[in-house]
């Protein structure tokens, strides 16, 4: 119900905007007409629809939760109460993980700075091998329902009709934030030469088309965010596939700050579906909350439900950074059917199908418009997979970094653990006590069905589960290429086929053209000076033999008319059947 009511918002906020546009002509038409002018929607309706979509900063929900052992205790609070959870964990508690629905923007940097300096910038990179060890994100995929995210979009597209609303908007997006979140921004906006306002805000939310950016890098400086206004026509070939057709494949950075107390906050605007199975129609109906909350369309949801009752217990190593890991490994593989016993089809199973698809096609006759459409979609195809290539090498990047790190952090416990232990049996203890941090390789956990992999066992199995993907997206890429050289191969012959034929068209019209003009004078002056009713004076042929006469010499006139003007056509006719019989 509150969905159509919005929705009934939107379309009154459309249809004002539709009318708004055309020009004076069109608007005194329309009242001549006798048609209803759209009028603009309340700016309360406004405000609630705003608020449904783009809710006030400081009402988002973030999520929290604290795992100990043998449970996990899941909470949620606002923006507006962040401070005050990210300062430390409650006692008991192994490692608290706070997720953010913010995006790249003012607002996601201010929250990871009062997150990284709450006990120093210092004590937190010194917790890993390197200092990009705290900083780790990844870029991911997921599914968006398509009637979603075309409001989102058309939302923000219609910003400037309302902009009589603006300066409540800022008010109100921002006025509930603590005083500390809201100086940095205004001091981070300031410093960049950019607008902290609720437009500026809330853009994060909207996520990045797939083919939009060839990588969502992070250049020095203030970031665009993703191009809306220019969407207009945006098109997937991905919507051709029956089971995708109500779907919208995004992207999105998932970035994640760790400090050495064991608090984890992490930070992303998603909120699509991660898992797929046979049931995806039914969660890109959910609300956002519902497909977040939800273990079978989440990561996040699902996550909580694994360790609710388990906590800790099951970990190799009870640390924020074997968290991580799990956290990462579980991002990176996503969107995959591997949860629902591969009961869906897949994207890479839905590309072949489509590729399939155009590769058929492309034997059709030419026809004017639908031969544009199939390049058009062999170019969105192509550009989709590019795009997911392009991911998935961003992603074997990230967990080979990551690799890196913890077999840095592997080789450094290690080496400290050999040095407690001498230092115990220097000193005559009859127990040697090892200490381990990550437990990577503990073979205790083999035998347990229950039990966790280590860190680098998953890291190494979503490597080989990403480079398997790569290869079958990059044959599909090759595949693809090839079709698409094949279909301008076969449009340029039938192009030049087309025209040969509108030459011959065109010989055959200027042949025509001739006789016309040579013909059409003589023809009107000797039948106006030659009119005469009652035959053919001074003749002793009658009329029959006049139209016998001129009769035969017209048809062979046309005829050898006919023979010279496709004299072409007739010359290829006659070598296809093997040349004339002699």
């Amino acid at each position: 119900m509150e969905d159509q009511l919005h929705g009934h918002t939107l379309r009154r906020l459309r249809e004002w905007s539709d009318f708004q546009r055309q020009g004076v002509l069109k608007r005194i038409a329309t009242m001549v007409r006798g048609k209803a002018i759209p009028e603009p929607p309340d700016p309360p309706q406004l405000k609630t629809m705003l608020q449904h979509h783009f809710p006030w900063r400081h009402d988002l929900r973030v999520r929290i939760i604290d795992f100990y052992d043998g449970r996990a205790e899941y909470m949620e609070i606002t923006l507006k109460e962040i401070d005050k959870y990210i300062q430390e964990k409650p006692p008991g508690a192994t490692v608290r993980w706070i997720h953010a629905p913010l995006g790249l923007g003012l607002l996601h940097s201010s929250v990871e700075d009062i997150f990284l300096n709450y006990r120093g910038r210092t004590a937190a990179t010194q917790q890993g091998t390197t200092h990009s060890w705290p900083y780790q994100e990844i870029e991911t995929v997921n599914i968006r329902s398509r009637t979603e995210y075309d409001t989102m979009r058309d939302i923000y597209k219609l910003r400037t009709i309302i902009s009589s609303l603006t300066r409540d908007l800022d008010t109100l997006s921002t006025e509930g934030l603590s005083s500390a979140l809201r100086n940095d921004i205004d001091w981070r906006a300031e410093h960049l030469g950019v607008k902290a306002g609720y437009w500026d805000l809330i853009k994060s939310d909207i996520p990045y088309e797939l083919t939009q950016t060839v990588a969502l890098q992070n250049p020095p400086g203030p970031l665009d965010g993703p191009a809306v206004d220019g969407l207009e026509n945006e098109f997937q070939a991905l919507w051709d596939h029956p089971f995708y057709e109500n779907a919208h494949i995004v992207r999105n950075k998932f970035r994640t700050f760790h400090r050495a107390d064991g608090v984890l906050l992490t930070m992303s605007s998603m909120s699509g579906v991660d898992f797929l199975d046979k049931d995806l129609d039914t969660y890109l109906r959910y609300s956002k909350k519902g497909r977040e909350d939800s273990e079978d369309a989440s990561v996040v949801g699902y996550i909580f439900k694994r360790f609710e009752h388990s906590g800790t217990r099951f970990w190799p190593a009870k640390t924020v950074e074997w968290f991580l890991v799990y956290l990462l490994t579980e991002m990176a593989v996503t969107p995959h059917t591997i949860r629902q016993g591969r009961n869906a089809v897949s994207l890479i199973s839905a590309y072949q199908h489509i590729l399939q698809k155009l590769k058929v096609r492309k034997y059709e006759a030419f026809k004017r418009n639908e031969s544009v459409k199939l390049v058009r979609q062999y170019l969105a195809c192509n550009d989709e997979l590019s795009a997911v290539v392009l991911v998935l090498k961003d992603r074997i990047t990230s967990m080979e970094h990551l690799l890196h790190n913890v077999q840095r952090m592997e080789e450094l416990e290690q080496s400290a653990t050999f040095r407690r232990t001498l230092s115990v049996v220097s000193a005559g203890g009859d127990n040697v006590a090892e200490m381990s941090t990550m437990n990577f390789e503990d073979e205790k956990w083999d035998e347990d069905p229950d039990a966790c992999d280590s860190a680098r066992r998953r890291i190494e199995w979503v490597l080989g589960t990403l480079r398997d993907d790569v290869s079958c997206y990059e044959n599909l890429v090759e595949d693809l290429r090839l079709a698409t050289q094949s279909l301008f191969q076969l449009r340029s012959i039938e192009q030049n086929e087309l025209a040969i034929v509108a030459d011959s068209q065109n010989k055959a019209i200027l042949v025509f053209t001739g006789v016309t003009i040579v013909f059409l004078p003589l023809s009107f002056f000797t039948g106006y000076f030659g009119m005469n009713l009652k035959g053919i004076q001074n003749s002793e042929h009658g009329q029959e033999w006049f139209w016998k006469l001129c009769g035969t010499i017209a048809f062979v006139i046309i005829l050898f008319s006919m023979m010279y003007a496709f004299r072409d056509r007739l010359r290829q006719r006659i070598l296809r059947n093997g040349g004339p019989n002699v």
